[in-house]
């Protein structure tokens, strides 16, 4: 972004101190990567049309579900930082990240419970013992995870 591109007025003085931070050679290197990832969210947050943050964690997260993603990789691979990912993610989707991840996990569960996989398998691949899958699907069905293998709870565990 050059300041040609209209701004918001507020942000004109931390984007010229970013754009005047990334183009000084003698910084220090850390110095220099968070002055690039802030310049980089702020051409996010003033360009229309981008992703934001939290809809770009989202679209990561789901890409690599049912797989945990711990906090370190996803700010690796936004090139952000923890704080402000967890602040973005929690105020536009109203949970944290740790809480997606498990909602994820727990729908995809029951997805393949519903396909007739044994609870031991679905236990196995999504990486936790049996005792927790059963109370993370009957706090989420209401019904134990036999009954959304034979179907009889299946419509309404998707609800």
């Amino acid at each position: 972004m050059t300041m040609s591109e209209p701004v918001p007025l507020m942000w004109m003085p931390v984007l010229a101190f970013a754009e005047e931070l990334c183009a000084t050679p003698r910084i220090t290197r850390p110095l220099r990567r968070q002055a690039r990832i802030l310049l980089r969210e702020l051409q996010a947050a003033t360009a229309p049309g981008e992703s934001t943050l939290a809809q770009r964690a989202r679209t990561y997260l789901d890409e690599r579900s049912p797989a945990p993603t711990d906090l370190e990789t996803l700010v690796e691979a936004l090139e952000t930082n923890p704080g402000v990912l967890t602040r973005a993610f929690r105020s536009t989707f109203e949970r944290t990240i740790v809480q997606y991840q498990r909602e994820r996990r727990i729908e995809a569960a029951i997805g393949m419970l519903a396909g007739a996989v044994p609870v031991k398998q679905v236990a196995y691949d999504l990486g936790c013992g049996q005792a927790t899958l059963r109370r993370l699907v009957r706090r989420r069905t209401g019904r134990p995870p036999r009954d959304v293998t034979r179907g009889r709870a299946f419509c309404e565990a998707l609800r």
